[in-house]
């Protein structure tokens, strides 16, 4: 889940991390350019998932973060929509990266600094933590994301 939930009954561990890049068309102003920033964004139609969305939310606080409103924009049910939406050129959107098809008509822009972070969690009950199955399964995961992390030189 992308969610976070503070419940003491819950153990949590973060499965990802991704930053979050600007998509937009390859005709669109900000489609030229290696980097943008947040700012930016106030004069893109931005094409955004409805409230509730975890990545709606991200995006808006990092605007926040940076003392800006959501500029104007277009709610769009299914992120399926919202590539067809930007293939067509209208507007753009903030997704995480490595989630974006890939795809000629679809350019994606890092931020320059400040992106949008979403994680992913895995949840279990705090009481099942410990038992044979789950505890294994759990290893497994913690044991992955350690081989994946980069080592010090």
């Amino acid at each position: 889940s992308s969610h976070p939930v503070e419940d003491d009954r819950l153990a949590r561990i973060r499965l990802a991390s991704a930053p979050m890049v600007l998509v937009v068309h390859p005709d669109h102003a900000l489609a030229r350019l290696p980097q943008v920033d947040l700012a930016q964004l106030h004069g893109c139609h931005l094409l955004v998932r409805e409230h509730g969305s975890m990545t709606r939310k991200a995006t808006e606080d990092a605007l926040a973060a940076c003392a800006q409103k959501l500029p104007r924009h277009t709610v769009i049910g299914s992120r399926e929509a919202i590539y067809e939406a930007i293939r067509q050129n209208l507007g753009a959107s903030v997704v995480p990266l490595g989630e974006e098809p890939k795809d000629p008509l679809l350019r994606v822009v890092p931020f320059a600094h400040g992106a949008p972070v979403l994680n992913e969690y895995l949840y279990c009950l705090q009481s099942r933590h410990g038992t044979r199955l789950v505890g294994a399964f759990l290893a497994c995961v913690t044991a992955a994301d350690a081989a994946a992390e980069p080592q010090a030189a």
